[in-house]
């Protein structure tokens, strides 16, 4: 859990401060070659980020292989907002412990 962790806080960092949330529920199809798209949770601004090589080792590293997210926080897709925002609540919690 503390490699996942550290991989999180960077991915976020390389990705200019992404938020959480933003993170828990970047998905694969929102990577390609060269840009990370985004929209973000809040303000629901879309972002497009140059993916940095220190950002595209760790999404080589293929965390969550099979899974809608990159990350395996979340275990399947939420199309619920309420369900979507409890289960990040309930991920930061685990994440931080």
């Amino acid at each position: 859990m503390f490699d996942l962790g550290r991989d999180m806080y960077l991915f976020a960092f390389y990705s200019q401060g992404m938020r959480f949330a933003n993170v828990a529920t970047t998905k694969r199809e929102a990577i390609d070659e060269a840009y990370l798209d985004y929209r973000m949770n809040k303000g629901r601004d879309l972002r497009s980020i140059k993916i940095h090589p220190k950002l595209a080792r760790i999404i080589d590293k293929d965390w969550n292989s099979g899974g809608p997210y990159l990350f395996p926080l979340l275990k399947k897709e939420c199309t619920d907002d309420k369900a979507l925002y409890y289960a990040i609540d309930e991920a930061n919690y685990n994440i931080n412990f």
